[in-house]
């Protein structure tokens, strides 16, 4: 009976062994080849009234792609336009917008306090305490394995690339000046040791967590892992808030929101501010919302009412046109006004978002707006991004679902992005620093560096070879561990609380 039972186990194992390694290679797959290719097709993603924000946030995930890659090559990415070398027209304000990546910084804390705040203080308006409290503790308690669990995934996998020699081509290239004459960030040190690399690894993870300490953490492993620790003290701030003010009245938690955020901007927390202006944002667009249905509510007629009202009300196409007065305005009129309105704010929250993170107070169209700066803001280059953060998040609640702005940002590649966007963030920086710097250099070999046309097709070919890999890294990443680390924390929660 063992041996038959031996021979069973060695036969289903022989069965098996094939299929693994063929599972491990189908899992590095892009999503694109797998429905193309194999037809394996994931469900079609669901819209919801607040996917346009998951939109926005990927967008602005690409522009932080496009800000890392170029800023290495040159200081356009920072500086204003004006001046001899900084005239070209992709410079200018807001056309310069898809490759600067401070104020997409903004964007992303702002949205995260919007989205944070947006169910508790829904769940506040409805007077609904119990599922109020669950929320607030199941999202505390997931927050720090949200957001760190996938950091440790990634972190680990520079680790494991350093030990294997594979970071060791760009190092010496970085340190060249020559060759990369923009921002050369430091590469992550290599130790005789494993030991001494987990050690290192760390205390670089333990700095990273840190709440303690509020200067900002640029991590070897990942420089632009430094928003993360924002990330993490922000929303615990923003938590900790809505806790506040979960059994006061609407407008006093607005004003309670609202002035706390004007506390934290006194003491220079742009970050915290942000989140808790995005939080300002959703409690005004739910105050807006029950408005809406109030209004909606009065205005129901019943028949017999309809026909009490005088002819100039009345909707009976029969009345004599003696009773009837023209309209002030017609609707085209006023929805072209609106649009015009909307537009002028769209154009001043792109140029606001725009403003160069050096020299902000001598290009044109900024030096009357730095006056706004106050003076004990240390982050001087993050007020006015934070400024047009606010409006545009305020100008697009404010839209219709079907405007341009909402149609973009609920497109199918805009969602794409957004789905992918978290991942993303964390592969591009250490793909870059593994060979995306050296791509362009590469092609100027064959291309004229010192001409204006082959420097310019260098560096779309880097970033074509770049974003193209950065996206399969991102789709990879996305399926195979940030969605099991959402699954992990899931499960640490379904262990750890107490059943109802």
């Amino acid at each position: 009976m063992l041996r038959l039972t031996n021979l069973i186990n060695l036969e289903h194992i022989s069965r098996a062994l094939p299929s693994y390694p063929l599972r491990l290679a189908y899992a590095f797959v892009p999503q694109l080849l797998r429905s193309r290719v194999f037809h394996d097709d994931t469900p079609p993603a669901r819209i919801y009234p607040t996917s346009w924000l998951d939109g926005l946030r990927g967008l602005a995930a690409l522009c932080v792609f496009n800000y890392h890659f170029l800023c290495t090559y040159g200081d356009q990415t920072v500086m204003p336009w004006g001046d001899e070398k900084h005239r070209w027209l992709i410079e200018l304000p807001i056309v310069r917008l898809p490759y600067l990546g401070l104020p997409m910084v903004n964007i992303f804390f702002i949205v995260a306090g919007y989205v944070i705040a947006l169910k508790p203080l829904q769940l506040m308006q409805s007077k609904s305490n119990e599922k109020l409290l669950h929320t607030l503790c199941s999202s505390v308690f997931r927050r720090l394995f949200r957001l760190y669990l996938p950091v440790v995934a990634s972190t680990l996998l520079v680790l494991l690339a350093t030990r294997m020699y594979l970071m060791e081509f760009m190092r010496p290239h970085m340190v060249d000046k020559g060759m990369f004459p923009g921002t050369r960030e430091k590469q992550i040190p290599r130790f005789d040791t494993m030991g001494d690399q987990l050690l290192y690894w760390y205390r670089e993870m333990g700095k990273l967590t840190s709440v303690w300490d509020w200067r900002p953490f640029y991590p070897l492993h990942d420089p632009h892992l430094w928003t993360i620790q924002y990330e993490f003290r922000s929303s615990l701030v923003l938590y900790l808030l809505l806790l506040l003010v979960a059994k006061v009245r609407t407008y006093a938690r607005l004003g309670i929101l609202f002035v706390f955020s004007i506390y934290c901007l006194s003491w220079d927390r742009w970050e915290i501010v942000l989140y808790l202006w995005g939080s300002c944002l959703a409690q005004w667009d739910i105050i807006r919302a029950e408005n809406r249905q109030l209004r909606r509510g009065t205005l129901l007629l019943t028949d017999k009412e309809l026909d009490e009202l005088p002819p100039v009300l009345s909707s009976d196409s029969s009345a004599s046109p003696a009773f009837r007065f023209p309209p002030l305005s017609s609707p085209q009129i006023k929805r072209k006004f609106n649009q015009g309105i909307y537009g002028a704010g769209f154009v001043l929250a792109l140029w606001l978002l725009s403003a160069p993170k050096v020299g902000f107070t001598t290009e044109y169209g900024y030096q009357a707006l730095s006056r706004l700066i106050p003076s004990f803001y240390s982050r001087k280059e993050k007020f006015l991004p934070t400024l047009g953060s606010v409006l545009l998040l305020w100008l697009l609640t404010h839209c219709s679902p079907t405007s341009v702005g909402h149609r973009i940002l609920n497109g199918n590649v805009v969602q794409y992005f957004a789905r992918i966007s978290f991942a993303l963030y964390l592969v591009h920086g250490p793909l870059l620093h593994l060979y995306g710097y050296y791509v362009p250099i590469l092609a100027w070999r064959v291309l004229d560096r010192r001409s204006t046309t082959g420097y310019c097709a260098g560096i779309l070919i880097g970033w074509c070879v770049n974003l193209a890999s950065a996206l399969w890294a991102a789709d990879v990443f996305h399926r195979e561990v940030d969605l099991r680390c959402v699954r992990i924390a899931k499960w640490l929660e379904d262990k750890c609380f107490v059943k109802n």
